[in-house]
């Protein structure tokens, strides 16, 4: 198969501009999505030049755990390496339980710097992901 390249900057936690009705956009420390509704984000932009709806602070944690969860979602998994240089964060010292529990139940796996699901863990994902978000 492809790879869709049409959202790679999403996946790969990049800053990018959404345009029209319902549009989301990213920097690296918010978010903020725009009207939904057609006619009311034509009227917001006439006016405006602007039709946002809502916005959210994007902390450094959440960034991190987004980095994480995403990453794990490519079959390639996180190159452990790239990550610890871009965000500072050594993974299995910071999610070390966590990542011990995952590899005792055989949902995750590493081999040559990189941390990936496994078949197993590919299927309950979602459970998977849920280890490392914040209450």
């Amino acid at each position: 198969g492809k790879v869709a390249r049409h959202n790679l900057r999403y996946w790969q936690d990049e800053p990018y501009l959404g345009l029209g009705p319902s549009a989301h956009s990213y920097t690296i420390n918010s978010r903020f999505w725009n009207v939904s509704d057609a006619e009311e984000y034509i009227k917001l932009i006439n006016q405006h030049n602007r039709a946002v709806a809502g916005q959210e602070e994007v902390t450094p944690n959440r960034r991190l755990e987004d980095a994480l969860i995403l990453g794990l979602r490519y079959l390639q998994g996180i190159e452990l390496s790239r990550f610890y240089k871009r965000y500072g964060v050594r993974i299995f010292d910071r999610y070390s339980e966590e990542l011990k529990s995952l590899g005792e139940s055989s949902l995750i796996e590493t081999s040559d710097d990189f941390l990936r699901l496994t078949r197993k863990g590919i299927l309950v994902s979602n459970e998977v992901f849920q280890q490392f978000i914040s209450p």
